[in-house]
């Protein structure tokens, strides 16, 4: 090998650490949104009513979207909807829950979306209760429709990526009833929903675009074949 590019900078250390005394070259670069889909097409509709949270991703068990309904079963009865885009084996046990919490009717499965964005910004806030999450693609996603992000504090991505309050919350976890509490807080808010939204949109326009990825792979490739790479930092 010649050279080894780690999303985060989590994953980063940990293939550092595992390597060892072996000399490869270990760079970061984060992974991106074509902010051109997150913008174009369909115009958000109207805010919803109640107010929307969304949580996207494949339906496995480590993404833990138990614990995103089990949090909005905490909240209020119609106080909120929660839409979840995407499929995998453990929707069926998802829709379950959603019934036996009593909150079917607040739930929606939205299914695979190839354009999930008009579903985003249709939204108020993000929500990722993965267990674990090596990066979190979605959380870019979210970021680039204006959305807040609530995530549990996890490696390594969400640590990463959001900076508590800024752009969104990180909650201790994975814990559905830490995360009912952030959410009911924030919705509680919406100057603070507004603000971190914003917030969230310009760290995806200016940290994670194509340009940047595109600039980062080609000075690795031109430094590799000069022959010399330093790593640990992007290229």
């Amino acid at each position: 090998l010649d050279l080894i590019i780690a999303p985060s900078r989590g994953i980063l250390d940990e293939t550092a650490a595992d390597l060892g005394a072996l000399s490869i070259p270990l760079v970061w670069i984060p992974n991106v949104v074509d902010l051109r889909r997150a913008s174009a097409g369909e115009k958000a509709a109207p805010a919803a009513t109640p107010p929307a949270l969304v949580a996207m991703g494949r339906f496995v068990s480590w993404k833990r979207f138990d614990l995103a309904i089990e949090a909005v079963a905490r909240l209020p009865r119609g106080s909120v909807r929660l839409d979840l885009i995407g499929d995998g084996p453990e929707r069926g046990s998802l829709e379950r829950l959603a019934r036996e919490r009593g909150i079917a009717d607040w739930v929606r499965f939205h299914g695979y979306q190839t354009n999930p964005f008009p579903l985003l910004r249709n939204a108020s806030i993000g929500i990722l209760p993965s267990e674990f999450e090596p990066f979190g693609n979605v959380i870019i996603e979210m970021f680039s429709a204006g959305l807040p992000v609530i995530a549990f504090d996890v490696d390594y991505g969400p640590r990463e990526i959001i900076r508590d309050g800024s752009n969104g919350i990180l909650v201790r976890g994975p814990n559905p009833a830490a995360l009912a509490e952030a959410m009911a807080a924030l919705l509680g808010d919406p100057e603070a929903i507004a603000g971190m939204g914003e917030q969230a949109r310009k760290d995806a326009e200016t940290g994670y675009t194509v340009q940047r990825a595109v600039s980062g792979y080609e000075a690795c490739f031109a430094r590799l074949k000069g022959g010399a790479l330093e790593g640990g930092l992007p290229c």
